[in-house]
């Protein structure tokens, strides 16, 4: 692969990942569900970094619990969700 190639193939996969940072930044504007948002803010860091899998755990105010648990790629549903 020629040098030009590469630095095209780099530099089409930045602008894509930040357009999709905007749409996400779109959603965390418009969205007013915190679930989902989370959830969507998850699944494109995943892809973005090109996980198998991706988690976002928010504690809850005291620390000794969470308030939201989200997961993106992991085959298995978690018990007690």
């Amino acid at each position: 692969m020629s040098e030009i190639q590469n630095s095209t193939g780099t530099l089409a996969r930045r602008v894509d990942q930040l357009t999709r940072l905007i749409e996400v930044s779109k959603s965390v504007a418009a969205q007013l569900d915190l679930e989902p948002l989370l959830q969507s803010i998850v699944n494109t860091a995943t892809d973005l970094l090109r996980a198998e899998m991706g988690g976002l755990l928010v504690l809850s105010v005291d620390k000794r619990s969470y308030q939201y648990f989200k997961v993106s790629g992991w085959p298995y549903k978690p018990e007690g969700f």
